[in-house]
């Protein structure tokens, strides 16, 4: 029984993809904190909230796309297509999910947060999900969803959307959502496309993929750059550790991407670009303390 309850968990954290809806709370958080300073009640329902909308969406995704998945080697072993969860079930869990998530979101009082929030799930949930099978320019339409999580943390801490120094930083996130994704490409495009998705992998070579990756890289080390001024990061050692970090990022995709032509080290690109976000989330709200 302990067994078999130990199993059920692990899939429901595998549908609610738990680290990845971690790491959006966290960009709400960083969004917050970057404005207020301090740690308030209100933090608390902002986050949370995002998280479970996060959770929420990842099962409401797994749900629409659980055909696919079932054809993709990468995700043939996800809770649905491999029948560890059934999918009235996995529609059930992201309903409870969506609604607690919007509960908390409304306690927040904050009204805007809420559309956020339900913007993001509508826009990923439908128009992204919706455009995968029909366009190659999807991933650039669907990475605005990781545009949104720290504005949501920005307007709950009672700052303004029009706020030049929350749009450079939702400007970061859009940017880096490009190559997280191109990645993936590289390694499973051939997957994707015998799914049915229609992936830029689809349409230009590895090697153009390659440089369009690093392309896309380059821009969100820009972004990344931009934050040292604008009174966005206020410290002299937080705007070295931001060039450092990023400097040190591009170096080792250029590597990757540029250098070695002939060979694609999957297992050090991916974790490289998720600790890259990772270290300026926790650099923003260091520099803040």
């Amino acid at each position: 029984m302990e067994i078999n309850q130990s199993i059920r968990i692990r899939a429901l954290a595998e549908l609610a993809k738990l680290r990845i809806s971690l790491a959006v709370a966290f960009s709400t958080f960083t969004g917050y904190f970057l404005f207020d300073h301090h740690i308030h009640p209100g933090i608390f329902f902002s986050c949370t909230g995002v998280f479970l909308l996060a959770a929420g969406s990842s099962a409401l995704n797994q749900y629409q796309e659980r055909n696919v998945d079932s054809k993709m080697e990468r995700t043939k072993s996800r809770p649905l297509p491999s029948g560890r969860i059934s999918p009235a079930f996995s529609l059930l869990f992201s309903a409870i999910l969506l609604l607690a998530g919007s509960i908390l979101m409304a306690l927040a009082n904050h009204p805007i947060s809420l559309f956020l929030g339900w913007f993001s799930v509508i826009w990923y949930n439908l128009i992204y999900t919706g455009l995968k099978q029909r366009t190659p320019y999807a991933l650039i339409i669907g990475a605005l969803t990781g545009a949104i999580p720290p504005a949501i943390g920005w307007v709950c801490a009672g700052g303004s959307l029009t706020d030049h120094r929350i749009l450079i930083l939702s400007l970061f996130f859009y940017l880096w959502q490009v190559p997280h994704f191109c990645l993936l490409l590289i390694r499973y495009g051939r997957e994707y496309e015998a799914a049915g998705f229609l992936p830029i992998s689809k349409y230009v070579s590895d090697k153009q993929l390659k440089r369009i990756t690093f392309a896309w890289l380059l821009a969100t080390s820009m972004s990344a750059w931009l934050m040292t001024g604008h009174r966005i990061i206020l410290s002299m050692a937080g705007r070295i550790s931001v060039i450092m970090v990023t400097a040190i990022m591009l170096v080792i995709f250029y590597t990757i991407l540029v250098y070695n032509r002939k060979e694609f080290n999957y297992k050090l690109a991916f974790p490289v670009i998720n600790i890259y976000l990772l270290l300026i989330m926790i650099i923003l709200i260091a520099d803040h303390f």
